[in-house]
C-alpha cells in the first residue's frame, strides 16, 4: 500500500473514534492522527477552491481550509475542493483553531451518506464501549497503580494497570490511530484474538516493552481491557508518541549487532 493510501486509512480509522458529540466535533490535545493534528466531520453547506463550509453533526459550522497540499479524496480518486456539492458529506484531518472552528487540512474525505451513516453508527457503538472495554487519552495523574485518564470526551477515568498488564510504547497500533477503528479504516476493524472472541482496533504489534515506571503524566495511551467490578483494567496498553515523534516500528526487523 502507497504512503498516500496509509495515511487516507489512517485518517478514515482515526476519525471513527467519537469525540464529545459522537460525531462532527474536533478532537483536540494530543497526537489524535497522523502528525498530531485534529478532527473534524460535518455535512458540506459550501466549497470553494480554497475552502470547505460544513455544518457538524453537533450543530457547529466549521471552516475547512485547504491548499494545493491538501489530499482530498472521493471513492479512492483525487477531487478538487471546489468539485465537492453541498449534502456531501467530509472528514477532515489537520491543525484545527478551536476559537475560529477552523481546520487548516492536510487530509479530505468526501464520504458517500452511506458511508456516513456507517461512520456515524459505528462511532456510537465505540462510544457506548469508551471506558468499558478500551479506553485512550491523557495520563492526568498517577497514583501507584492507578491512573487518571482525561478522555477524548472530557471525562477523566481511573484506570488500574495489574501483574497481567502488558505495556508497550508505539508500535503499528499506537501509529494508525488512537483507540478501535471502524470498518473503513485498513484493517482496523473488529478482529478476533486467540480465544476467537471479537476485538476492536488495530492488530497488535509489540512496539517498545515499558513497565510502569517509564510511564509518565502527560502520556498519551490507548488500552484494550475490561471492567472488573467499577474499575477499568487494561490487558494492553500502549504509550503513544508524542507530537512530530515516531513510534518503534516492529514489523522491519533490524540487523543484529556486531559484538
Amino acid at each position: 500500500m502507497t504512503r498516500l493510501a496509509l495515511g487516507f486509512a489512517s485518517l478514515l480509522g482515526v476519525l471513527a473514534v467519537p469525540a464529545a458529540p459522537v460525531t462532527a466535533q474536533m478532537m483536540g490535545g494530543g497526537p489524535m492522527g497522523p502528525g498530531g493534528g485534529q478532527a473534524v466531520r460535518g455535512t458540506v453547506t459550501s466549497a470553494t477552491a480554497d475552502s470547505i463550509a460544513i455544518k457538524g453533526d453537533d450543530g457547529a459550522s466549521y471552516k475547512v481550509v485547504v491548499t494545493v497540499n491538501t489530499r482530498i479524496m472521493q471513492q479512492r480518486e483525487p477531487v478538487k475542493a471546489a468539485d465537492i456539492k453541498p449534502g456531501e458529506y467530509i472528514v477532515a484531518m489537520g491543525q484545527a483553531d478551536e476559537t475560529t472552528k477552523e481546520v487548516h487540512a492536510v487530509m479530505v474525505a468526501v464520504m458517500s451518506a452511506e458511508q456516513a451513516e456507517q461512520m456515524k453508527a459505528r462511532a456510537a457503538e465505540l462510544q457506548a464501549s469508551l471506558g468499558k472495554t478500551w479506553i485512550m487519552g491523557k495520563i492526568t495523574a498517577m497514583d501507584e497503580t492507578k491512573l487518571t485518564i482525561e478522555r477524548p470526551d472530557k471525562v477523566s477515568q481511573v484506570i488500574e494497570v495489574d501483574e497481567n498488564t502488558s505495556m508497550h510504547r508505539g508500535g503499528r497500533g499506537a501509529m494508525m490511530g488512537m483507540g478501535p477503528g471502524g470498518g473503513m479504516g485498513g484493517g482496523m476493524g473488529m478482529r478476533r484474538n486467540q480465544d476467537g472472541q471479537n476485538q476492536q482496533g488495530p492488530p497488535p504489534s509489540e512496539g517498545e516493552a515499558i513497565t510502569l515506571a517509564d510511564i509518565k503524566v502527560g502520556d498519551n495511551i490507548r488500552a484494550e481491557g475490561a471492567l472488573k467490578g467499577n474499575t477499568f483494567v487494561p490487558k494492553t496498553l500502549n504509550v503513544l508518541p508524542q507530537r512530530g515523534q515516531r513510534g518503534p516500528r516492529p514489523e522491519q526487523n533490524q540487523p543484529p549487532q556486531q559484538q
